[in-house]
């Protein structure tokens, strides 16, 4: 989806019904129209054409989708995470907490726009952040909460992340990249983050 200004847009729309000689057009059920521009309306989101005389007014509603919105498909973003399709009594205050979710099913909430990736929880890595992480490596999981629905800050957001490791290598970027948690700890080839 394109999201044009309001002018952008009539134009557009203007040069779609006519072109600028003013000359005949035929619409795809073969009738014929003389549309001729007649001029801009005062509140410049719509203009007047006429065809053989009957005046017409085209106008854009200069309401357009917000490209940074979430999907409020909260079912749908439940099953993913949760396995199964949205219930109230699971939402404590409005809260509900989930674990255990791969890198598949973050990026999944994220094309789906059900979590942003700019979304953060208080000085952790942001959403992106972790699911660069958690793509570029083995045997990641994460944590966090999502917010019901029926809240103004309806969202999904990830705290912490788990990790089984494999090599010194794992251990070290683990280190490197969480160490600044709230809650750091590797123990038995194991290491775990959270972000208050």
């Amino acid at each position: 989806m394109y999201y044009n200004n309001t002018d952008d847009v009539l134009e557009a729309v203007k040069h779609a019904l006519f072109d600028t000689n003013n000359e005949a057009q035929t619409a795809a059920d073969g009738t014929e129209h003389n549309l001729k521009w007649e001029t801009w309306c005062g509140d410049t989101r719509s203009f007047i054409v006429s065809d053989d005389g009957v005046r017409y007014r085209i106008s854009v509603d200069k309401e357009m989708e917000d490209p940074s919105a979430l999907n409020t498909d909260i079912n749908t973003r439940d099953t993913i995470i949760f396995g199964r399709p949205y219930d109230k009594t699971c939402y404590s205050g409005g809260y509900r907490s989930f674990k255990g979710l791969t890198a598949e099913k973050l990026q999944l909430l994220v094309d789906q726009k059900f979590a942003s990736g700019t979304e953060n929880q208080n000085g952790s890595p942001s959403i992106a952040d972790f699911l660069e992480y958690a793509k570029e490596h083995k045997n990641v999981t994460l944590a966090g909460y999502v917010i019901d629905i029926t809240r103004d800050d309806y969202r999904v957001s990830v705290d912490s992340i788990e990790q089984d490791f494999e090599t010194s290598k794992d251990i070290e970027e683990f280190s490197e990249m969480f160490h600044s948690a709230d809650e750091f700890t590797i123990r038995d080839n194991h290491g775990y983050a959270w972000y208050d």
